[in-house]
């Protein structure tokens, strides 16, 4: 079986690192190299993709997920120093005509056969995340900034060059959005402002001191839907939280007074609360608004990652001036391996608000969960342990830990299925073992109308080699 595998391995892919070493523009990929290619082989993704990039503006952290598409094709099994994925990211400010190399992360892959009694190979999702401190502004301000990862099998992208096109693996761009500023140099607020400051400003204020920003205000609801009149946000999606309180907090003494003059006296909204309450009834996971679209394990940190496109400029309850609303998600892992999905990792969450001239593809935000799976570590003698993973994005609120069947209102339950089914998609996670490390793919269990994320994961070994842990600062 190893060797009908080995088989076949294209030998541009067996013998990568010799032939880039006698040419290193074997391929054709670089475009300014004064050796002549011999065989045209360009961002080929056979066996690698960057299928997502997304940014967690909290956390100040870029992150990335990497599927890994064949069970082989990696440099060797778990034992083995299998071979590196490496993703290169790089920011722009000006819509891509700069860029800044902000720097480099990998994790090792290794060749993991199939499962003994599954028809065919589930691709296998990791994750890398990169710190990244973007430069903040005024929440009046739009600031956005267009983020390229590149992914390159085998050989690190090269520092400064976003133009690079690597052999085997592909190039992303994703549109991000920068969180306001915390604090401010008061003499920035008053250029911010185009307030010139006279000679006696000067000396009467110490303008270099940092002055704190308004905290964020939550919009009543009262003033979310005068937000929302001339948009098409229906009530049960800029009420949902409200609503949701209201059923499931206790009963306001009002309720049963002989003087109550309806739900606008608990709500603070006139609306037809009858109807509202009836779409939330019949919830399908509406993704019109946000949608999440892959989920990986990342072996360096052992935390789940998640990334989510937010698609319309308006609906999440105020502009980056108020404090917006929650994208969450929920993760669950199948420790039994019988469906039930019984142990809840937890919710991550990100904070997001509308955005006036929302870049076209809209906006990717990352949630980032860490987990307690280092402890399902296994000699790599015994092989990978796969374990299932199920992810539930719900928009306002939270999918409930103790229920890995919940349908959100408005989100998602990532799936990604066989090709056979397209319309739904599965993903699966692994734990490598003893000598390796962990990485994650994708499966998904549930028969079930909207998208669920459940995913095979491997958990890191128990010798898991230090050099798989690190990132790469920007050269």
């Amino acid at each position: 079986m190893a060797a009908q595998k080995a088989a076949k391995i294209e030998p541009e892919r067996a013998n990568f690192r010799q032939l880039i070493i006698q040419n290193p523009n074997y391929f054709g990929n670089i475009k300014l190299s004064p050796f002549k290619p011999v065989k045209q082989l360009i961002a080929n993704t056979t066996y690698e993709e960057l299928g997502c990039v997304g940014f967690q503006p909290q956390l100040n952290l870029l992150n990335a997920v990497v599927y890994i598409k064949q069970p082989f094709g990696y440099g060797g099994g778990l034992c083995t120093a299998g071979s590196e994925e490496y993703v290169r990211f790089y920011v722009s400010y000006d819509g891509g005509m700069t860029w800044t190399d902000l720097g480099l992360t990998a994790f090792t892959a290794f060749d993991v056969p199939e499962p003994p009694n599954q028809p065919a190979f589930q691709r296998l999702e990791y994750a890398v995340t990169l710190p990244f401190k973007p430069p903040r502004k005024f929440c009046f301000v739009n600031n956005f900034a267009i983020v390229r990862a590149i992914l390159s099998w085998n050989v690190q992208p090269p520092p400064n060059d976003p133009s690079f096109q690597p052999v085997w693996g592909n190039v992303h761009d994703t549109n991000i959005k920068i969180d306001p500023l915390p604090n401010i140099i008061l003499s920035q607020a008053l250029k911010e402002l185009s307030v010139k400051t006279s000679e006696q400003l000067a000396q009467a204020l110490d303008l270099d001191q940092e002055v704190k920003t308004a905290t964020p205000k939550a919009l009543t609801l009262a003033e979310v839907q005068e937000l929302y009149a001339k948009q098409e946000v229906p009530p049960h999606r800029y009420a949902l939280a409200s609503l949701q309180q209201a059923v499931e907090a206790a009963p306001d003494a009002r309720l049963m007074a002989a003087n109550f003059t309806g739900a606008k006296s608990i709500l603070g909204a006139e609306f037809d609360v009858a109807a509202a309450l009836a779409a939330i009834a019949q919830a399908n996971g509406d993704t019109s608004f946000e949608q999440l679209e892959c989920i990986g394990f990342n072996e360096n940190s052992f935390t789940m990652e998640g990334v989510l496109r937010i698609k319309r400029p308006n609906g999440y309850n105020g502009g980056p001036c108020t404090a917006g609303s929650q994208e969450y998600v929920t993760f669950w892992a199948d420790l039994d391996n019988n469906a039930s999905f019984s142990h809840c990792l937890g919710t991550a969450s990100v904070n997001v608000h509308d955005t006036a001239n929302l870049p076209q593809g809209g906006l990717e935000y990352a949630v980032e969960l860490p987990t307690t799976l280092l402890l399902y570590r296994q000699p790599c003698s015994k092989g990978p342990v796969l374990i299932r993973i199920r992810a539930i994005l719900s928009w306002q609120v939270a999918p409930p830990c103790g229920n890995p069947n919940y349908v959100p209102v408005w989100g998602t339950t990532f799936c990604r299925l066989p090709t056979s089914a397209p319309a739904r998609r599965r993903s699966s996670t692994r734990f490598p073992s003893a000598a390796t490390a962990a990485r994650p793919g994708r499966r998904s269990p549930i028969p079930s109308p909207f998208r669920a994320s459940s995913f095979p994961l491997a958990v890191c070994p128990l010798l898991c080699p230090m050099s798989t842990r690190r990132s790469i600062p920007a050269a």
